[in-house]
């Protein structure tokens, strides 16, 4: 989209620049949150017990650390490639190589990213999540948690029964 915009082609359809330029980071607002939830999903799989606040506020730090290195790299690229005092010649070559960059984590993702399922179990976890979790112990929805087995006649007495113990 910013190769269009650098084009002009925009206008050539009748699309002001105002309008594709709003639409576009709306647009492309939307998309990059899209793509966070899998990776928040699977990273709450894995995440320990009450750890899932810094588990979240990590991923957005490095996120945004990613974003500020960016534009650190984004600036050196434009004074590289002589784009500054109103001098845009090679905007387009500059647009390009940045739509480049954007393409080059992909092959990562193969070295990166396990192969597994969201329903798979954690491999070696005690994590949420795994399936490893003994779910016997909770009452179902058939079988009440606590019951009365007899007539408590004094506060000495006691006939409760609770997932099978007597208890007072």
């Amino acid at each position: 989209s910013d190769f269009i915009l650098v084009k002009r082609w925009n206008l050539l359809v009748g699309v002001p620049d105002v309008v594709f330029i709003l639409g576009d980071d709306a647009f492309g607002e939307l998309v990059g949150r899209f793509f966070m939830m899998p990776l928040l999903v699977l990273s709450s799989k894995v995440c320990p017990d009450n750890l899932e606040g810094t588990l979240f506020a990590m991923l957005m730090a490095l996120s945004n650390f990613g974003g500020t290195v960016g534009e650190f790299f984004g600036a050196t690229m434009t004074d590289m490639l002589g784009i500054k005092n109103g001098n845009f010649d090679m905007l387009p070559q500059a647009v390009i190589a940045k739509s480049i960059c954007r393409l080059l984590p992909i092959p990562l993702i193969y070295i990166l990213v396990p192969d597994l399922t969201p329903q798979d179990p954690i491999p070696g976890g005690d994590a949420k999540g795994s399936s490893d979790v003994n779910l016997d112990s909770a009452p179902s929805a058939q079988e009440p948690a606590a019951e009365v087995v007899g007539k408590v006649d004094s506060e000495k007495d006691c006939a409760i029964r609770w997932r099978g113990e007597e208890t007072c």
